[in-house]
């Protein structure tokens, strides 16, 4: 295989140059995905390399980044159980073809039982990194439960993004946690984007808007329970609108109930995005009340753009980075979810936001650091 430029530049400084190989389900705008894309943008590139699993067959949001980057996408088939030779087989060809791989870092953990022994017999080095407190698939969960062994012991390092999404996924075994850093100035707030934002979505000046940032993907973000919290506002005569950021299989549902309600004229479905952070600006209150999560990007972000955040008690309470956090069950009423919503929302300061953001370790530009060194770790 022909050696890159900067595989070159690194031979003649006298380093080793190490590729890691990313495992996703897919390079969409995931919260992981996200996470790791906002580290490959300040990577050390004459001494890292990345490349991606996507287990979609297509094209999807990050890809033409990740060549712009100098990064590769391989595409692999989805495991679904009755095709396990296929796939295994798959992974063999790949590890066979490409020996440049040092590390294997999966993300794509509820396959990590699968996938972390096929590394290991091929010599490589493997991370396991958990994103979840919960695995939400109930086929998933008992598959990994009854196989966590055979991913732990074949691993040379365990990532957690919370104590929950360690203890909860890995169990006794010892983890690290590595924090969901983000790109923080470009999450502060703007006030021209936000003003850009409310004319192009003809958000009048005495209209105060709702927002919240997930994938579509699973049922887990919740958004059909916040489309009811949002209905028991409205039918308080609160002139409002809610901005759902965010793409996936189950969007249609959403847009069924929103329909269903009546509220199609105050609901905005933005797909995903790649302006998360303008939108951000956009919002006045940002709500979450997913049924779990390993630690949510989208909260860091909002953060730095002074947004108060409702969420549900299942969120790792570690995202409450601020006093601008608050929690609440998800067993209170709807009707109690929206006097919540309403008691936070007020005028205030934004601009200190981002700052508190990064004094809280959250910035990128300092946590790549700590990922490169994982790196060196690993690959010694």
């Amino acid at each position: 295989m022909a050696t890159s430029f900067a595989e070159f530049i690194a031979f003649y400084r006298g380093r080793v140059m190490i590729r890691v190989l990313q495992v996703f389900a897919s390079t969409s705008r995931g919260g992981s995905e996200t996470m790791m894309m906002n580290h490959y943008r300040h990577l050390n590139t004459s001494e890292f390399q990345f490349d991606f699993i996507s287990h979609f067959p297509k094209e999807t949001d990050y890809d033409r980044e990740i060549n712009s980057l100098g990064g590769r996408v391989f595409h692999l088939p989805q495991f679904k159980g009755y095709n396990y030779v296929e796939y295994v087989s798959a992974w063999e060809n790949l590890l066979n073809e490409h020996h440049e791989w040092q590390i294997v870092h999966i993300h794509y953990f509820t396959l990590s039982w699968l996938i972390a022994p096929i590394v290991q017999s091929y010599k490589r080095h493997c991370i396991i990194h958990s994103h979840a407190s919960v695995i939400d698939s109930r086929l998933k969960r008992l598959a990994f439960r009854l196989m966590r062994r055979r991913a732990v012991d074949n691993s040379d390092l365990l990532l957690a993004c919370s104590l929950s999404a360690g203890t909860n996924i890995f169990g006794n075994v010892p983890f690290r946690l590595f924090k969901n850093a983000i790109e923080v100035d470009r999450f502060a707030f703007d006030v021209n984007s936000r003003n850009r934002l409310r004319e192009e979505h003809k958000i009048n000046s005495d209209e105060f808007v709702i927002g919240n940032v997930g994938s579509f993907r699973s049922r887990v973000k919740n958004q059909l329970f916040l489309i009811d919290v949002f209905k028991s506002i409205c039918d308080r005569g609160i002139r409002t609108k809610l901005i759902l950021v965010g793409d996936g299989r189950y969007i249609a549902d959403a847009k069924r109930t929103v329909d269903k309600l009546g509220l199609s004229n105050f609901v905005v479905f933005t797909g995903a995005c790649a302006n998360v952070y303008e939108y951000l600006s956009l919002f006045d209150v940002f709500v979450m009340p997913s049924l779990s999560e390993g630690f949510p990007v989208s909260v860091v972000e909002a953060l730095s753009s002074g947004l108060p955040c409702l969420l549900s008690d299942t969120i790792p309470h570690e995202v409450a980075i601020s006093d601008l956090v608050s929690f609440i069950s998800l067993n209170e009423s709807v009707e109690v979810w929206a006097e919540n919503v309403m008691r936070r929302i007020q005028m205030r300061d934004r601009s200190a936001s981002a700052n508190m953001v990064k004094l809280a370790g959250y910035d990128v530009t300092d946590n790549v650091k700590e990922l490169e060194e994982l790196y060196r770790q690993v690959h010694k």
